[in-house]
């Protein structure tokens, strides 16, 4: 059963625009959200907290700003990836995202929408949500390792599936869901997760696709501090991280992401926040 988040004092963005036309006045439930229709990435830095772009194997790989897709406004992010494929050991992965990293509550909800042109073959991990440990929070990208991160999986009959993953090698791979979330190419879908950080086992994290909970896990969920206390801080990354993709695919992957948002109580696929029973 989930928690409910307690309230603490911090910088609040009170609306989140979801829709092809509205605008949801979410009141103070929401912390901070973007849906890039600013034109720009600054809302990625805005308060609270602090946040980013960034790019690995920036040969072939991007982080843009693009209007060809659009889950509400215009605008949207588009991250190519650049798949590794190097034999025998690929890696590391091509590709990048947007960070968001701050001192947020200890529990609280985090959202995005994903749009995937097309269905790919995957032959190893396409990461596109992580909440690394941090630490070092003034390092950004850099100062984290990774710890929970949702891949996106290829089937043997072509449809696309999500499997979360665990770098502890205590937890590594969950389940699979039955029966499997299918991500539709061609169709935008939402992931919501309630991230509890926290050092030791009181740590939580719960995902929803498309409002349908898919995975819900008890674990240690970020790194201590120096002393051994409760980092504070949350590092919060939707992304399209690819190591390799299947020989039949071009060298490059395609995600775009849209409309984050974190907040005290859900935001559900319609925008109507719930608070948890």
């Amino acid at each position: 059963m989930i928690p409910s988040p307690g309230r603490a004092a911090i910088g609040l963005f009170p609306l989140l625009s979801l829709g092809c036309s509205r605008t949801l006045d979410l009141g103070t439930d929401i912390l901070w959200s973007t849906g890039f229709e600013d034109g720009g990435l600054e809302s990625l830095s805005a308060p609270p907290g602090a946040g980013g772009v960034y790019v690995q194997d920036a040969g072939n790989s991007s982080v843009v700003l693009t209007t060809e897709h659009a889950h509400s406004g215009r605008y949207s992010l588009k991250v190519t990836s650049s798949a590794s494929l190097k034999v025998p050991t690929p890696g590391p992965p091509g590709g990048g995202g947007i960070y968001k990293t701050g001192p947020f509550p200890v529990g609280a909800y985090y959202s995005a929408w994903y749009y995937l042109p097309h269905p790919y073959a995957t032959t190893t991990t396409w990461t596109i949500l992580q909440f690394p440990a941090v630490l070092d929070p003034d390092a950004g990208p850099s100062g984290v390792n990774p710890v929970l991160e949702l891949d996106l999986e290829s089937q043997e009959d072509g449809s696309m599936t999500l499997l979360l993953s665990d770098t502890n090698r205590q937890y590594l791979t969950s389940p699979l869901p039955v029966p499997p979330p299918l991500v539709v190419a061609g169709r935008w879908f939402q992931l919501e997760a309630y991230y509890r950080n926290a050092v030791d086992a009181t740590g939580h994290l719960t995902l929803w696709f498309n409002g349908t909970e898919i995975y819900d896990v008890a674990r240690p969920t970020n790194a201590p501090i120096g002393d051994g206390g409760q980092n504070p801080n949350v590092y919060f990354s939707p992304c399209s991280l690819v190591y390799q993709l299947g020989p039949s695919d071009a060298e490059v992957a395609e995600l775009y992401v849209d409309d984050v948002a974190i907040s005290w109580t859900r935001v559900t696929p319609e925008g109507v926040l719930q608070v948890p029973q």
